[in-house]
């Protein structure tokens, strides 16, 4: 889908801010040079989500703060990263596993390349997103909501496997750190998005 041109008036009517070029630049380096210290602020130290997702994200600079679609952009970023970290980090953990948690490792890759692949196709759409409200943005939304559910879903079930192996630190490291924290970042993620959505609505 060939995108379209965003008018700086549509908006600004509804309360967004278009960047300009340089803005656009710190934008797009907020999105790739994203470190591990920024991926953590969106749960607490007990791994509960924050109430507002959008307070999550008071690290980033004003522009971001006051524009609904880059919180959004930005948590969605935050999810593919830590999704990347932690997959990564179980990875490093394997050779502890018995037989039958071999056997739930790879039930859980599985969903996590899954989720990843969900995410990312979310972080595809939503730099690519056209027109707010026209027939093809809404369509880009409901994409985008379907993948981080689909994504989520994908998280929650990455640990069933888990259910019958005995509990050790492999099991406490991929059951109740690893993954608990991630499932908060994308739920946070998919909150903003829908968030991001029902703005646009309310003020077409």
């Amino acid at each position: 889908m060939r995108k379209l041109s965003l008018g700086r008036a549509s908006h600004w009517r509804l309360g967004l801010i278009l960047p300009n070029p340089d803005s656009e630049d710190k934008h797009t380096r907020d999105e790739r040079n994203i470190s591990r210290s920024q991926l953590d602020p969106m749960v607490d130290s007990g791994g509960k989500s924050i109430e507002d997702p959008a307070a999550s994200l008071s690290g980033y600079d004003d522009a971001i703060q006051q524009d609904p679609s880059w919180l959004a952009h930005i948590a969605i970023v935050v999810s593919l990263s830590k999704a990347r970290h932690m997959e990564a980090y179980v990875s490093n953990l394997t050779r502890q596993a018995n037989p039958r948690a071999s056997v739930a490792l790879r039930d859980y890759f599985s969903n996590m390349d899954n989720a990843e692949d969900e995410i990312d196709s979310s972080l595809t759409e939503m730099r690519r997103l056209v027109v707010l409200g026209s027939e093809p943005f809404k369509l880009q939304m409901g994409n985008l909501q379907t993948w981080m559910s689909a994504a989520l879903m994908e998280e929650k079930t990455s640990t069933d496997g888990f259910e019958d192996v005995v509990e050790r630190p492999l099991k406490t490291a991929v059951c109740k750190r690893a993954m608990k924290i991630l499932k908060k970042l994308t739920s946070n993620a998919l909150a903003l998005v829908n968030s991001y959505e029902e703005k646009v609505q309310i003020n077409q």
